[in-house]
């Protein structure tokens, strides 16, 4: 299944503008290449996003919520390894905080215009404010860091193409 599209040419056909786009992503791949390191905690919410991704805007939306995830991840690592009396854990925390809202907001504007039942499970698994939704949201954010080193890897050219 290839999703997400880049515009890469405009022409006119009888007075209306033509987009063409080029695709981009394979999801099966970009799954199969992130799974050969382990399994994703939350691989069909995952795929998901992925499959959701499919215009520019969903796109940078899934972009920015994979740098936030990695971000939220080493934060998590520092507070754990400073713990709450460590210098600049509270710093940390309001930080950590903040992240974790804009990651949720990210994540609602994908599932938006998806499906009830999507939007219904992504806001009971992720986006609600209970513990078990949080714990839920930070594997999947191991899951979106994982995804934005494949993002940095495609870029630098360290790896294939999937």
């Amino acid at each position: 299944m290839c999703i997400a599209f880049e515009y890469i040419k405009c022409s006119w056909y009888h007075g209306t503008m033509v987009t063409f786009m080029k695709q981009e992503k394979n999801v099966t791949g970009i799954i199969a290449y992130l799974e050969a390191s382990g399994p994703l905690a939350h691989r069909e919410d995952f795929t998901t996003l992925l499959t959701l991704a499919d215009s520019k805007e969903r796109q940078m939306a899934l972009d920015e919520a994979s740098f936030i995830a990695k971000f939220l991840i080493r934060t998590m690592g520092i507070m754990r390894r400073i713990g709450r009396d460590g210098t600049g854990y509270e710093q940390l925390a309001g930080e950590f905080t903040a992240n974790i809202k804009r990651v949720r907001h990210l994540l609602r504007s994908l599932v938006e215009k998806s499906s009830d039942a999507t939007r219904l499970r992504f806001t009971t698994l992720f986006l609600d404010v209970t513990p078990s939704s949080l714990d839920n949201l930070l594997s999947l954010c191991d899951d979106l860091m994982r995804y934005k080193n494949w993002r940095l890897d495609d870029e630098r050219g360290d790896r294939a193409h999937s």
